[in-house]
C-alpha cells in the first residue's frame, strides 16, 4: 500500500505556527519521522494561501527533501503555489488536486503535464460529491479521463479520488466510495490510480473513536483494491492493519477478523456473524464498525455502547445454543427459560452454491452427450457501464466454466 502521510496539514495549529515563524526544523523533523514510520510520499498541505502560497509551498518542498528522498503531494488550490513547487521538486511530485470543474480541470492538467507530474483527480464537479458509485465512476470516465487523453496526459499518472466522507452526517457516501474504488479498476486500459484520504471518514468523530473507523475502513478499502491512502503513518494499529493484509498474517485473532473483511470486501460479500468471535470485545467493535460503514446500523457517537446492549444479549443467546448435526447441516436448539424450545437450521451458502453448479454442469454434459446440445446463455449489455461489463463478464466465464456457451 502506498501511504501519502497526512501530517504536515495547515489545519493543525503547529503547523500553522511552523509555517507562520518558517521553522524549517519543524517540517524536516516531520518528513523524516514520517517516512521512517512507513510514508512513501509526503503531503504538504497548505490550504488556500492565496497571498503567499507560491512562496511558502516551494519554501516547504525544498525544506523537507533536503532530509527525506521521496515524493511530495502537493496540497492545495493555488495553482501559481503548486506551479513554483512543482519547478524545485527532485522527485516526481503528485498535484492535490484537480476536480472535474470547468475551470481547474482546463488548467490543473496542464501544470501537471508540463511538469511531468501526477495528479489526483476528485469526483466532483459543480453540483457537487454524487452518492452514488456509479455517478462517481461517470466523473471519472466523461470528465477527467477524456480530459488527460485530450492533453496527451498518461492516463496511468492520473489518481482518482472518489472522495472518502464522514461517516457522522455522511454515512450512505461510505459503501459507495468503496464499489466506486472497485469499479474505477475497469474505468480504462490501463486502469488509473486510485486514492482516498482515509481519514475523512472519522472526520467529526469523537477522537478516541477515530482510530477504529480508520482502520476498519482501511480495511475495507483495501478488499476493493484501492492503491493509496493520504493517511496518518503515526497511527501504529493502522499501520499493523495493513501489514496483516499484506502478509496474510493470519496468526492472531484480530488478524484473521481484518482478512475475512478484506476477503469478504474483494468476494462483495458481506462479513458474517460467525466470522467474529463474540466473546472478543476487540472483534465485536470491528464488527459494530463495519456494519457503520456499510451503512447497515446508523451512526451515532455513541454506537459502539449502544450496540454493546444487543450484543450482550446476542452472546447470552449464543451461549444458550445447543447444536446438533443432521444431514451435514447445522441444527440449532435455543433453550428459554420457559422450557419452550425454537429450532433453526443452518444452511451454508457457498456449499449449496457448489452443489447447485455441480448439478448444472452435469446436465449441460448430458446434454452434449446424449443430444448433442450445447446450451448457451446470450447477454445483451446495454451502455458502457464498467460496472455492468464487469457483472456480464463474470457472467461469461461462469458459462465457460459450466461447459455452456456465452453469446
Amino acid at each position: 500500500m502506498y501511504i501519502i502521510g497526512e501530517n504536515i496539514h495547515i489545519i493543525a495549529p503547529s503547523v500553522k505556527e511552523a509555517v507562520k515563524n518558517k521553522d524549517t526544523e519543524f517540517f524536516k523533523t516531520s518528513a523524516i519521522r514520517q517516512v521512517e514510520q512507513g510514508a512513501d510520499c509526503v503531503d504538504l498541505n497548505i490550504g488556500p494561501q492565496k497571498k503567499r502560497g507560491h512562496e511558502i509551498l516551494p519554501w516547504m518542498a525544498e525544506t523537507v527533501q533536503s532530509v527525506v528522498d521521496v515524493p511530495l503531494c502537493l496540497d492545495t488550490t493555488n495553482l501559481a503555489a503548486i506551479e513554483a513547487a512543482c519547478a524545485v521538486c527532485k522527485n516526481q511530485p503528485i498535484i492535490n488536486s484537480t476536480s472535474a470543474e470547468e475551470e481547474r480541470l482546463e488548467k490543473v492538467p496542464l501544470v501537471a503535464k508540463q511538469y511531468g507530474a501526477r495528479i489526483i483527480g476528485l469526483t466532483m464537479g459543480k453540483g457537487g460529491i454524487p452518492i452514488g458509485a456509479d455517478q462517481r465512476v461517470e466523473v471519472a470516465m466523461e470528465k477527467l479521463i477524456p480530459r488527460m487523453v485530450e492533453i496527451d496526459f498518461p492516463v496511468g499518472d492520473l489518481i482518482v479520488d472518489p472522495l472518502v466522507l464522514t461517516v457522522s452526517g455522511c454515512q450512505e457516501y461510505c459503501p459507495e466510495c468503496i464499489e466506486a474504488v472497485r469499479t474505477l479498476h475497469y474505468a480504462w486500459d490501463p486502469p488509473p490510480l486510485t486514492n482516498a484520504g482515509l481519514s475523512n471518514v472519522s472526520n467529526a468523530v469523537p477522537h478516541e473513536m477515530r482510530p477504529l473507523l480508520n482502520r476498519v475502513y482501511m480495511v475495507m478499502l483495501m478488499g476493493a483494491e484501492i492503491d493509496m491512502v493520504i493517511a496518518d503513518p503515526f497511527d501504529g494499529p493502522l499501520m499493523e492493519a495493513i501489514r496483516i493484509v499484506e502478509e496474510r498474517d493470519d496468526n492472531t485473532p484480530l488478524g484473521r477478523l481484518y482478512l475475512k473483511l478484506y476477503d469478504a470486501v474483494q468476494a462483495m460479500e458481506d462479513l458474517q456473524p460467525d466470522d467474529v468471535d463474540m466473546d472478543d470485545p476487540e472483534q465485536v467493535d470491528v464488527w459494530k464498525t463495519v456494519q457503520i460503514l456499510l451503512n447497515k446500523v446508523i451512526y451515532t457517537d455513541q454506537y459502539l455502547r449502544l450496540y454493546s446492549r444487543c450484543h450482550r444479549r446476542l452472546v447470552r443467546t449464543h451461549r444458550s445454543v445447543r447444536q446438533s448435526r443432521v444431514g451435514g447441516l447445522g441444527r440449532f436448539a435455543i433453550h428459554r427459560s420457559g422450557g419452550r424450545i425454537m429450532t433453526a437450521q443452518l444452511i451454508d451458502g457457498t456449499a449449496i452454491a457448489a452443489q447447485i453448479r455441480q448439478e448444472t454442469a452435469d446436465v449441460v454434459a448430458e446434454l452434449k452427450r446424449e443430444h448433442g446440445l450445447v446450451p448457451g446463455l446470450a447477454t445483451v449489455l446495454v451502455g458502457e457501464n464498467p460496472a455492468s461489463k464487469a457483472y456480464v463478464g463474470s457472467k461469461q466465464r461462469a458459462c465457460a466454466e459450466l461447459g455452456m456457451v456465452s453469446i
